[in-house]
């Protein structure tokens, strides 16, 4: 997860920093939509290929649209992020994430996290950056 997290990090930056001095240069909407409509592909795929294909109401489709559009919505927040941010930063913040959904369900959802849950949460939040100018 380490190397993929890493990897996705410095390849969408160095597209997006190349792309500044290239001629030509691509849409960041379209790349986004084109991987949710590759997924989209795929997974039906997947349901088809299946032994036991599921049967899919309207109401279930119309309830995974607003996650889904949520979703391409912080790609495009996070490409603009990276074009803007240090990746160093970009990657902290971006790490930063689950440690905030575990305490927004906390406080909004008013759900208990285990002591084992918490442990995890602190696990994999990122280690804080040492004071480059500690004090005297």
């Amino acid at each position: 997860m380490v190397l993929q997290n890493s990897a996705f990090v410095l390849l969408m930056r160095h597209s997006r920093t190349e792309q500044h001095s290239a001629a030509t240069s691509y849409s960041v909407p379209v790349v986004v939509v084109l991987q949710e409509l590759f997924k989209l592909v795929i997974c039906v795929l997947a349901l088809l290929i299946s032994d036991h294909p599921p049967t899919l109401h309207l109401t279930e489709l119309a309830t995974t649209l607003v996650p889904a559009a949520c979703f391409t919505l912080q790609n495009n927040i996070l490409y603009v992020a990276l074009s803007n941010l240090d990746p160093l930063v970009f990657q902290l913040v971006y790490q930063m994430k689950t440690l905030l959904t575990a305490l927004l369900s906390v406080l909004m959802l008013r759900r208990r996290l285990s002591r084992r849950q918490w442990l995890s949460q602190a696990m994999i939040a990122p280690p804080v950056p040492p004071d480059p100018n500690p004090p005297p």
